[in-house]
């Protein structure tokens, strides 16, 4: 019988280097969006870092490694570390090639110490534990359902994840069975999830891989 979602359990805070957390896409619960980071990076090297523009960083626990470089599974925030790991790129080439020799050359972000802790010692991460029915596709179904696809912007990159994602949830969690019947959103049904299904059948009209291959990618 299929359970209900819970939401994870906050453990502690830990203090995790930028290099220690993976960006593999079986980290964090979406891909990269690359306009997303460049804004974020924009707003890190524009003195706004602090200011409520960036997400809370969600991690799992110590033995949850990505299975493609065996660095920290990020549950919640992969956009703000990706932003952070590109500013800290940017810093190491500025210094390089020697631009910021004297203090007035050097941007005033960089003699930020709030950034120059997180780019030298870590970014502060909330650990989280899900329940252990809770396998990593169910804790990505609980992520996306909390989070609005219209402000994190999906794109059509990201199409066979949101149908992956949807068709995870309508399997294997309480109402996931109504997802498919848009008629339900008139009985009460989350507004969230009648636009699941939504997104489920505009990916499955636009994208370009035949329903054997997109079955195959579901499994």
């Amino acid at each position: 019988m299929a359970r209900k979602l819970v939401a994870p359990t906050k453990k502690c805070l830990v203090k995790i280097p930028l290099e220690d957390l993976s960006l593999e896409h079986d980290s964090g619960w979406r891909s990269i969006d690359s306009v997303c980071v460049d804004g974020l990076v924009d707003n890190i090297t524009s003195g706004q870092w602090g200011q409520s523009l960036f997400v809370g960083v969600t991690i799992l626990g110590p033995s949850d490694l990505s299975a493609v470089d065996s660095r920290r599974l990020i549950d919640n925030g992969k956009q703000s570390v990706a932003a952070f790991v590109k500013v800290k790129g940017i810093r190491t080439s500025l210094l390089a090639e020697g631009k910021t020799a004297s203090a007035s050359d050097t941007p005033a972000w960089m003699s930020d110490p709030a950034i120059a802790d997180i780019l030298d010692n870590g970014l502060e991460c909330q650990q989280v534990e899900y329940a252990d029915w809770m396998d990593r596709p169910l804790q990505i179904c609980w992520q996306c359902l909390c989070h609005d696809e219209s402000s994190n912007q999906f794109r059509k990159s990201d199409i066979k994840s949101v149908v992956a994602t949807c068709e995870s949830f309508r399997s294997r969690c309480v109402g996931g069975d109504r997802v498919v019947r848009l008629e339900n959103f008139d009985h009460g049904v989350d507004l969230k999830i009648t636009l699941y299904a939504v997104l489920v059948g505009w990916a499955q009209y636009l994208t370009p891989f035949s329903d054997a291959q997109r079955d195959s990618a579901l499994v």
